[in-house]
């Protein structure tokens, strides 16, 4: 009897341990997934920023609809055949500091999938002082382009009509333009509340075929 009793112990005892470690391994994965829900887009591998970011909001979509209706005729106005013998910079390109304030330098270049020959990049842009610095940003058609968008000291728009973009940012805001090139042209960005692209600061975003 006593043996029988230290037997149903036992097996009680080897239960209450089996349960106590799925109860366990249910809460490390709960944990797990939290934490990948609250994990700032930046922190993978996506280079997009994290500190500061604004990305684009459903308040942002009548910027979008507005370009998006803009005529085709008057698009057309804001590109040009891309320069003979542009040169797509890469991560290791030198430019001289004078260079980089027209030329931007991708922070990142990595396959925009595997296999791909088309690449992901990502840019910087900053508006200040009614000056895009960098004005020019090149890829290649079929690149995915990523623009970090920053107002410096006040408020600035970037309407970019070739690919139906626009995006605004107050001071101290980043704001972010994507957008896969599948048409090559040297396209012509500005900033409309800065009184339009023969007042404000313009600049051009070069998809070579």
């Amino acid at each position: 009897m006593r043996k029988l009793l230290n037997q149903n112990k036992a097996s009680i005892q080897s239960a209450l341990t089996i349960a106590l470690l799925g109860v366990a391994i249910i809460l490390v994965v709960l944990v797990v997934v939290d934490i990948s829900r609250q994990q700032p887009a930046g922190d993978r591998q996506t280079g997009a920023p994290t500190a500061g970011t604004v990305t684009a909001t459903p308040a942002d979509a009548p910027l979008e609809e507005e370009v998006a209706t803009m005529p085709v005729a008057e698009k057309d106005n804001f590109k040009a055949e891309v320069p003979v013998d542009t040169v797509v910079p890469e991560l290791d390109t030198n430019l001289s500091v004078e260079q980089q304030k027209e030329i931007a330098i991708p922070a990142i270049v990595v396959p925009a999938a595997i296999g791909s020959e088309s690449k992901f990049r990502t840019f910087k842009i900053s508006a200040e002082n009614d000056t895009f610095i960098p004005t020019k940003v090149i890829a290649n058609a079929g690149d995915t382009v990523h623009i970090d968008f920053t107002a410096v000291d006040k408020s600035y728009d970037i309407m970019f009509p070739g690919y139906n973009m626009r995006q605004s940012a107050k001071a101290g805001e980043t704001k972010i333009l994507e957008f896969q090139a599948l048409h090559a042209g040297d396209f012509t960005y500005y900033c409309p509340s800065c009184g339009g692209p023969s007042m404000g600061p313009i600049g051009h975003i070069i998809i070579v075929p």
